[in-house]
């Protein structure tokens, strides 16, 4: 079990301050996602809940049955949501999907969809959405040796129905497919329909990760250059969710050698790349940077936690 504990923001600049709200005990927390300073989606491992208060209590709004065939022990599924009245959840297993679709109060369950490559990646990574009708699912199963499988499956109707677009199953792969090292990808962020980016890792002891971009809604791929300003070989290069506005780009990144917190910036759609924010972290080793939690309202807003102490930092400039 455990407690989660939720901290919240009050005020902006410097006058901002972080404060726990709520520590819930029993309830572990695997996902937030605000919609304001008060209203916001939450999840655990079986269930996904709703606060109106800023997190200091939350209701459950429908759990999540467990797959068939699905892995006995972890979460099972992955969750997305637009506001306060769109939400979706896709639970996983080697016999395929089951997508529920929550819309103004009411949730819907929609069939089973089994996919080719489905017992072949069969845990839910992540679920993006870009608007209500635009969807991307990321599936894996893990990893051994440095490699891991995985695809990405669309919805082009507000997850009635899903189709793969991409995949990398180390043996095979779709084409221009999405070219990380081991076929490992960590994190999608999507724009629109058609505009998107992915960070995937490379290596079984460096484990540097890597940049991609596609422009035809997750079919192609192109790795970006991004440094990692460091030159120890070891160093963790680890490049979290992709926050974009306009042609201006945020990526928060963890790095070793010495341990340190990096906002990388960019202003010309991820072409090139400078280092904003520098966060020190007191502990580490040479192959991993510090921990850190990320979310970001915009690409001027943002909230970071670092390190095991969990301490808070906000930026309202994009992270300078």
């Amino acid at each position: 079990a455990g407690a989660a504990i939720i901290l919240a923001v009050v005020g902006s600049g410097r006058n901002a301050t972080a404060g726990p709200v709520a520590t819930a005990a029993g309830m572990q927390l695997t996902h937030i996602a605000m919609v304001d300073d008060r209203l916001g989606w939450g999840t655990t491992q079986s269930s996904v809940l709703w606060t109106n208060d800023g997190g200091a209590k939350w209701r459950t709004v429908f759990s999540i049955p467990r797959p068939p065939g699905a892995y006995p022990v972890g979460p099972y599924f992955a969750f997305a949501s637009i506001g306060p009245d769109r939400a979706w959840v896709a639970a996983t297993s080697p016999r395929g999907i089951w997508i529920y679709r929550f819309r103004s109060g009411v949730m819907r369950k929609a069939q089973q969809q089994y996919f080719a490559g489905s017992k072949l990646t069969s845990i839910a990574g992540q679920l993006v959405f870009s608007d209500v009708d635009h969807g991307w699912l990321l599936l894996h199963d893990g990893a051994a040796a440095g490699s891991a499988p995985h695809a990405i499956l669309r919805t082009t109707d507000g997850g009635k129905t899903w189709r793969r677009v991409e995949f990398q199953y180390i043996t095979r792969s779709s084409r221009d497919s999405l070219s990380a090292c081991g076929g490992a990808v960590t994190y999608l962020s999507f724009t629109s329909a058609s505009q998107g980016w992915a960070t995937g890792m490379c290596g079984t002891v460096t484990q540097q990760k890597e940049v991609f971009e596609t422009k035809d809604g997750g079919r192609t791929w192109r790795q970006l250059a991004v440094p990692n300003g460091v030159e120890s070989r070891l160093a963790f290069f680890d490049p979290g969710q992709v926050v974009a506005e306009g042609a201006e780009l945020l990526m928060p990144v963890s790095l070793a050698n010495p341990p340190q917190f990096r906002m990388y910036r960019s202003d010309d759609r991820g072409a090139t790349w400078r280092i904003d924010t520098q966060i020190p972290y007191g502990a580490g080793n040479s192959n991993h940077g510090p921990d850190f939690s990320f979310g970001a309202l915009t690409a001027r807003q943002a909230w970071v936690l670092v390190g095991r102490g969990r301490t808070l930092w906000r930026t309202a400039n994009s992270g300078r």
